[in-house]
């Protein structure tokens, strides 16, 4: 909720403990889901980027990619996450890096039977 109301400074605590909830109940029953997962290190990374903490950014960026399989739909998941890495990539000076993950992405819209999927991105 902090992160939703625009309170990136105070939303990093809560985020760390909901990880660490999740780490500490994996192998339970009471294991949380890896969507839920997901989401948590989504948010996560999306506080990191708001706080322009560029370099901090590449673990969730790749812990959000190993994650995305987990998601009702990978495919645009794994774009988003993409989306994402590119963004951060051009904040970090290295807009080179950025155009093969965007074209990718645009391409993989082009492919796609119903565009409206782009606005989630």
């Amino acid at each position: 909720m902090r992160r939703s109301y625009m309170q990136p400074f105070t939303a990093p605590a809560n985020l760390r403990a909901s990880r660490t909830y999740i780490d500490n109940l994996k192998g339970s029953k009471d294991a949380a889901e890896p969507r839920f997962e997901l989401s948590v290190v989504f948010a996560m990374l999306g506080v990191t980027l708001f706080q322009t903490r560029y370099e901090d950014a590449a673990p969730p960026h790749d812990e959000a990619h190993q994650l995305h399989l987990a998601s009702r739909n990978p495919d645009e998941e794994r774009d988003r996450i993409d989306w994402m890495r590119a963004v951060n990539l051009r904040y970090l000076g290295r807009s080179d890096d950025t155009l093969p993950t965007l074209l990718n992405i645009a391409r993989r819209i082009d492919a796609m039977p119903h565009l409206a999927v782009f606005t989630r991105l």
